[in-house]
């Protein structure tokens, strides 16, 4: 892959839209198939890539790390009223998932959040989980994880992409600007084969073959 600066001249945001539906898509094959701890990692990492993005697009003071995860889950996410946890325990849940593929965190060892976050997953049931922490007490809120993926999936397409939608093109850019893209290979080969000619101060030909691009090799001192 070759990182490629900017979007589309017709749309900013196409490059942003195709890398997270290229993130839901991985969520939902992961759990497909049976690989729930990477599509827990991919789905927080894409909420740190999400709220980063929103802090970026909103402009000075820019807040990083947890206050731009906190901030965008709020927002788009909702996640007291779609999955009955705060936007702090999905932060917590983050973190220990992230660094140590655990249920644990900084933040709750702290106290500064009271419940770990458990998921289930389909067949098995939110409620039956949730039966099942009340036999050890509290510090748990168990969450189904399918959901979680899909309300992530859905504020993205709904609610977080049409906003950004509305800002100016200079609120897009510090986004748009650094997003990775494919080059194919083609374009890559003109690319490539412009800069040889202008190290030789000769002007390219407006065309030629549609081939792999084999270039001399540099000379070497012996």
């Amino acid at each position: 892959m070759v990182r490629v600066c900017g979007g589309s001249s017709s749309d900013p945001l196409a490059n942003v839209q195709a890398a997270f539906d290229q993130l839901g898509a991985a969520m939902s094959l992961c759990i497909e198939r049976e690989m729930r701890l990477a599509a827990l990692m991919l789905l927080y990492s894409a909420i740190d890539v999400a709220g980063w993005m929103a802090a970026q697009a909103a402009g000075p003071p820019v807040p990083t790390g947890q206050a731009a995860f906190t901030a965008w889950t709020e927002k788009y996410l909702r996640p007291k009223a779609t999955l009955g946890c705060s936007a702090l325990e999905l932060y917590a849940a983050r973190c220990g998932v992230v660094h140590t593929m655990t249920p644990e965190s900084e933040l709750f060892r702290q106290g500064r959040v009271l419940r770990q976050v458990i998921y289930a997953w389909l067949p098995s049931t939110v409620e039956k989980l949730s039966a099942m922490t009340d036999f050890v007490g509290r510090g748990y809120v168990a969450v189904q994880g399918d959901w979680l993926v899909r309300a992530f999936q859905v504020a993205v397409r709904t609610r977080f992409l049409p906003d950004l939608r509305q800002s100016s093109p200079e609120q897009l850019q510090p986004v748009t600007s650094k997003v990775f893209t494919t080059m194919p290979p083609a374009q890559a080969d003109d690319l490539l084969m412009r800069a040889y000619f202008a190290t030789l101060g000769i002007t390219p030909p407006k065309k030629w073959p549609g081939r792999s691009l084999r270039l001399p090799p540099k000379n070497k001192d012996r």
